[in-house]
């Protein structure tokens, strides 16, 4: 009778909702290193985070990019983000792959969990506790937040309203439209093939395919293609908004 309320209570706690760590699938595996992969649902707003990922066998050494990993021991690490991968929004999933590197051909069963989210014994997406809850001034307004301007705005081509959508209080600044096109066409310059004038602006771009059946045009993504119709249609538009 002990022995079942005692099996009774350990599947309990197996099943907890406050377990949910993410298994990892081993994709491959070889003599003396395997490869996992994990997508990890997000269930709380990261700015930062930290995933252990578990082993039930030992690895030696773990190869990933998308985090910064750190040995505790031969069974855990802990991955940190990147700078560039650090903002996790709720129903985002975070998803690398791995190799890890031990003895022999081994195929580890894998857990991984992120601190504060969904580590064991945690419970993400709650209502937590009231009296600690974040309360926020219903007059202040978020940092991010964009006011839209709800006046009516005239449309002057039929004569009637219509809601602006820009937002408030912004200064549009003044934009050097002549640099952005000379900047434009010259790009095109350095681009040219095929017999070039003497007033070439480009003097590293000199002559080049000028026994081809068709000389001329531009070259595209630096290779030796050539592209007739579309370039010249970009060089039209830009030197006609040059002129005007």
């Amino acid at each position: 009778m002990l022995f079942r309320v005692i099996v009774g209570a350990c599947v309990l706690l197996l099943v907890s909702p406050g377990q949910t760590s993410t298994s990892v699938d081993i994709v491959n595996h070889w003599n003396g290193g395997f490869q996992g992969e994990v997508c990890i649902p997000i269930s709380k707003e990261l700015n930062g985070w930290k995933a252990h990922l578990l082993f039930d066998q030992d690895v030696h050494h773990l190869e990933v990019w998308v985090a910064i990993p750190t040995k505790v021991n031969n069974r855990e690490y802990i991955l940190e983000n990147q700078n560039y991968n650090a903002v996790e929004h709720v129903g985002d999933k975070l998803c690398f792959t791995f190799l890890g590197h031990g003895v022999g051909d081994i195929t580890p069963t894998t857990t991984v969990y992120i601190e504060g989210m969904d580590e064991p014994g945690s419970s993400s997406g709650g209502s937590g506790d009231p009296s600690t809850s974040p309360t926020m001034d219903p007059n202040t307004r978020p940092a991010d937040t964009t006011v839209f301007d709800t006046s009516p705005a005239s449309d002057m081509s039929a004569g009637t309203t219509a809601q602006a959508g820009s937002t408030s209080k912004r200064d549009p600044g003044t934009k050097d439209y002549a640099s952005a096109l000379a900047k434009s066409i010259l790009f095109y310059d350095a681009q040219r093939s095929g017999k070039l004038p003497p007033n070439n602006p480009v003097p590293w771009r000199g002559d080049s395919a000028v026994d081809d059946c068709v000389p001329g045009g531009w070259y595209d993504a630096g290779d030796h293609v050539k592209f007739g119709l579309p370039m010249a249609s970009s060089t039209t538009l830009l030197a006609w908004s040059l002129i005007r």
